[in-house]
């Protein structure tokens, strides 16, 4: 005999597998995963500073380390003249790639005097 949770698990699957297969999807392609899912703070520096003139930068991971949401604060002379929404814009461009894995970024900005 089964219990309820039993039943609701297994009524789920069968659930499930039904989609998968009325949508031509495998098991193994629905659940497949990112290998590169996670994001390093050293990634993301490296790549500010190869492309943006950067007087000071500091990048943190605010996730707890898993690569998922970041504090960046950058003090440039490229943003003499730019607005903090350009400047915002500069930071998004560079890291367009690992803005598709993470899940929040908060960017302090500033120009050199």
């Amino acid at each position: 005999m089964i219990n309820k949770s039993q039943f609701y698990i297994k009524n789920n699957l069968a659930n499930l597998t039904k989609i998968l297969s009325k949508n031509n999807l495998s098991n193994k392609s629905f659940f497949k995963t990112n290998k590169n899912f996670f994001v390093e703070r050293a990634t993301i520096e490296n790549k500010i500073k190869t492309r943006i003139n950067c007087e000071n930068l500091e990048v943190a991971d605010i996730s707890g380390n898993c690569g998922t949401s970041f504090s960046i604060k950058i003090k440039s002379a490229d943003f003499n003249g730019k607005s903090m929404i350009m400047q915002h814009r500069m930071i998004n461009e560079v890291l367009k790639d690992e803005l598709k894995e993470i899940h929040a970024l908060q960017i302090k900005s500033e120009a050199s005097k």
